[in-house]
């Protein structure tokens, strides 16, 4: 979906996927290390890429986003997607530059998009699935809150895991009063308990999710 949400914490932003990043993310995708943990379509061609961003833009049933990391280059990506009234799915979450890993990128970008989904989509619970064997990822997961709630095998070999998270949970998370979410190029100022203001440079309208819980529970 052609979208203008965004999320910023601390050096990381991450914005709406657009045309010129999809080169970086078809190198990424073909990566041995990172696609032995994703559903295999083999190497993915660039006629091919252009076909999936076309389809993308038009799919009303997922948003994606890229992050980039001290706003000069794009790291990795995440999405939101298969909206069933106030649930969906969070995944496609890749971290493709091997000197972005290990410094909590993962577990952030995660948070970030949830935050998204809360305020603009009105989403209340996160679901996601996850190789068994990708220790790594299930880590970062557990370690935001998500709950493991069923195993299943995907083939003869393979085994996912189905893994769960609430509203309220990430709402618990440390992290979410320090991200700040925004729409691309919206001049508009919206005041939910003080959490708004103009951007001086960019011009892009900031909010608190900690200001919008609080306003929600006093209200």
């Amino acid at each position: 979906m052609d979208h203008k949400f965004c999320a910023e914490y601390g050096d990381i932003l991450i914005r709406p996927l657009r045309r010129y990043d999809i080169e970086p993310l078809r190198q990424w995708r073909n990566k041995e290390n990172i696609s032995r943990f994703l559903r295999p379509v083999g190497q993915i061609s660039k006629s091919q890429q252009e076909n999936w961003f076309e389809q993308y833009i038009h799919n009303k049933d997922v948003l994606f986003f890229v992050a980039d990391y001290k706003r000069f280059r794009s790291v990795g990506t995440v999405a939101l997607y298969s909206f069933v009234n106030d649930e969906c799915e969070i995944g496609k979450l890749v971290i493709g530059e091997d000197s972005a890993k290990g410094n909590g990128l993962g577990e952030s970008l995660i948070l970030m998009s949830m935050c998204i989904g809360i305020l603009y989509l009105k989403q209340n619970k996160f679901s996601l699935v996850v190789n068994k064997m990708n220790l790594a990822a299930r880590h970062i997961y557990k370690n935001i809150g998500f709950v493991e709630q069923e195993q299943y095998f995907i083939n003869d070999t393979d085994i996912e895991i189905r893994m769960e998270i609430e509203r309220g949970c990430i709402m618990c998370n440390s992290k979410t009063k320090d991200i700040n979410l925004f729409e691309e190029n919206n001049k508009i100022v919206r005041n939910l308990g003080g959490g708004g203001f103009y951007h001086s440079v960019n011009i892009y309208f900031y909010l608190s999710i900690a200001n919008l819980v609080f306003c929600q529970e006093v209200a």
